[in-house]
């Protein structure tokens, strides 16, 4: 015991001789820092420990040097780190670990073993410096928690978004499709136009929800982007097309005005055909008088090619100190209870952020009572000599459309909705052979007892398997490999359309649809053999 103290004295005046700044440095760094000696039966004895040690274990210099290793720390630590000493005795090498001390309170250290070797590189000591880590590691812990909170949150945001979508669409599915029904069959002006009336109040409510949907996808960062190369006339003309009867209503033209040879980007094409029209649903709402006129055309800026995409109208115009604001949420130069005109103010906030996740800008020029030009901007697709990439004219026609088929095909229609399905028999009456499922049971039962040509699956079908489960099962099946799959769902996000079709399904139709609409999705999917 003796030895061992003199051992000490003998290293700690050795210390102060060879550099009061060393000992400075040793005694007064917040860090953890003690001498350990090797002895020759394997274990470890303290030699000197500095003040930082002291303080946390609670005991002064004198009760620590001398005494075993195993003596001061509780045998949990003492274990842990005497396997630690012995991998670095023989590998000599530094050790850095996270080391867990039960005193009054749970501490964490990050400690660094340094083997002090002889001239035969023999190990005669240890000096193991210790920092506190205690406050990073529950700071660790709280981000981490933080982490999962945000990471919960936003996973029961996804699922509020996609449930709202879901129970909205699909009531109004039904709502718009026998308003339709109603406006075609009534013979009574009056009661025509109630029906009228119904559908258009739908269709308001349809945009409204389909504006704050889409806000909540962009604003938490779930907005999935698939470029492809489109033909920009084609959609300007198809887009176009749907505002002619609003535009005549209003007493308003509306022309487009594209060059002959097609002009192609790299967009998403579902992103890009919403901006247009909400820029024409904002032109022909905003506009009283006069017209609306749709351009596309090639812009030079700083030697880079564009096309630009106007959308100009003689309307109301937005006053100078407005140009910004009308990008922001909820926001329109007419509000409060005396606002001249409906809507969410979301429009224009969508197309914005839609046009930039896309690579584009949108700029506004507008003067008030003299109207306003929206023009999208985006890069153009370039060919080798540098100039715009243009096409010919295209001939496209379908053999589907003009072929006759032999019979009526036979269409499986999986829906547990009563409304939802009495609609999609109707729309379809004289044009297929329909037979309705109301449950996967049901479904998978008719599957195996009959050969259908197209299946119609709604993806929510109340309890048991949904309609994704059900597909996975008619994949199964050698007759049904390549049978065409539409799902017909209220599930309507961004991402669900890519989700459904990378499970099974062919087509993918959100709800609510028009007859039009699943007609032609119909007619696209039938089998080339009928």
């Amino acid at each position: 015991m003796n030895t061992i103290l003199n051992d000490n004295l003998r290293l700690e005046n050795n210390l102060k001789d060879n550099g009061k700044i060393f000992s400075q440095v040793y005694d007064e760094t917040s860090d953890i820092m003690f001498l350990l000696s090797v002895n020759a039966d394997g274990s470890f004895t303290y030699l000197s420990v500095n003040y930082a040690f002291t303080k946390i274990v609670g005991l002064p210099k004198s009760k620590c040097a001398g005494k075993n290793f195993g003596q001061v720390f509780p045998n949990s630590f003492t274990l842990e780190m005497i396997e630690i000493l012995k991998m670095v005795s023989t590998k000599k090498l530094k050790y850095e670990t996270e080391i867990s001390l039960e005193l009054k309170a749970k501490f964490f250290f990050q400690a660094t073993v340094i083997p002090i070797l002889n001239n035969a590189d023999e190990c005669l000591y240890f000096l193991i410096v210790a920092r506190d880590i205690t406050e990073q590691k529950k700071h660790e812990v709280e981000l981490l928690a933080t982490k999962i909170k945000a990471e919960e949150s936003n996973r029961l945001k996804a699922s509020l978004l996609a449930n709202m979508s879901h129970e909205l669409r699909t009531p109004l599915n039904g709502i718009l499709g026998f308003a339709d029904i109603l406006s075609e069959e009534l013979k009574n002006p009056e009661y025509k136009e109630m029906a009228s009336f119904i559908s258009k109040s739908s269709k308001r409510l349809l945009i409204t929800l389909h504006s704050i949907l889409e806000l909540s996808v962009l604003e938490a960062e779930r907005q999935e982007v698939y470029n492809t190369t489109l033909i920009i006339n084609e959609i300007i003309s198809e887009v176009s097309e749907r505002y002619l009867s609003d535009a005549k209503s209003k007493n308003l033209s509306l022309t487009v005005n594209i060059p002959g040879e097609q002009i192609k980007l790299h967009l998403d094409e579902s992103l890009f055909k919403q901006i247009l029209n909400n820029l024409l649903d904002n032109a022909i709402k905003f506009t009283k008088i006069g017209g609306i006129t749709i351009s596309a055309s090639e812009t030079i800026e700083e030697g880079k090619s564009y096309v630009d995409i106007k959308v100009i109208d003689t309307g109301i115009g937005i006053s100078k100190g407005n140009l910004e604001s009308i990008f922001k949420e909820f926001r329109q130069e007419s509000e409060g209870f005396g606002r001249s005109h409906e809507g969410t103010g979301l429009g224009l906030t969508l197309s914005k952020k839609m046009t930039e996740l896309m690579g584009g800008k949108i700029i506004v020029e507008s003067k008030k009572n003299e109207g306003s030009v929206f023009t999208l901007r985006f890069p153009a697709m370039i060919t080798n000599s540098g100039n715009l990439k243009t096409f010919p004219d295209l001939q496209i026609t379908s053999k589907k459309a003009s072929r006759k088929l032999q019979r009526l095909p036979n269409v499986l229609l999986v829906e547990d909705n009563d409304m939802n399905s009495k609609l999609t028999r109707v729309f379809l009456k004289n044009l297929y052979n329909v037979e309705a499922a109301a449950d996967a049971a049901s479904a998978l039962h008719l599957i195996n007892e009959k050969n259908y040509d197209i299946i119609l699956m709604d993806i929510n079908l109340g309890e048991g398997l949904n309609g994704v489960d059900v597909v996975e099962q008619i994949r199964k099946i050698d007759s049904y490999e390549n049978v065409p799959i539409i799902a017909l769902t209220g599930y309507a996000l961004n991402l669900d359309r890519a989700n459904f079709l990378s499970c099974g399904f062919t087509h993918y139709l959100a709800k609510p649809f028009d007859k039009n609409q699943l007609i032609d999705m119909l007619n696209n999917a039938v089998p080339v053999s009928i």
